[in-house]
């Protein structure tokens, strides 16, 4: 399994509901992907930043994405193919 460090900003689709957070679809470069699955899910702080990551499947590979909650803005780390 390859992996790719991005660090790039994505454009989420996500559902916010009773305080939790579930992407559906993000766009990468043009592309749209549905998610398929979140296979893995946790949050942490850096200073006074949340962050909620989660490792996602679509079209047969895997993603990790993050959402800065302070700057309302989503990225892409990872890619595992």
């Amino acid at each position: 399994m390859a992996q790719t460090q991005l660090n790039e900003k994505i454009t989420v689709l996500a559902k916010f509901r009773n305080g939790a957070i579930t992407p559906l679809v993000f766009k990468l470069q043009d592309r749209t992907y549905k998610i398929e699955s979140i296979d893995l899910k946790y949050s942490y702080r850096e200073g006074n930043v949340d962050f909620y990551s989660y490792s996602v499947s679509a079209q047969g590979n895997s993603y990790k994405i993050t959402y800065n909650a302070k700057y309302l803005e989503w990225k892409i780390e990872e890619i595992f193919n």
